[in-house]
């Protein structure tokens, strides 16, 4: 019998912090997300924490 494995798909980001957001009741960071994504990229972002 074979077995079939799913592929790892990356998560979709933006649906989840549009989910996360909704049900939080954060509009204003919903959004702030478009922009805060344009900034990030526009200063090359580390995706690792820089806090001590």
């Amino acid at each position: 019998m074979a077995t079939t494995t799913k592929a790892k798909t990356a998560p979709d980001l933006t649906a989840e912090i549009v989910n996360l957001t909704r049900v939080r009741k954060a509009p204003t960071l919903r959004d702030s997300v478009d922009r805060l994504t344009e900034r990030a990229v526009a200063e090359s972002w580390s995706p690792t924490c820089n806090a001590k």
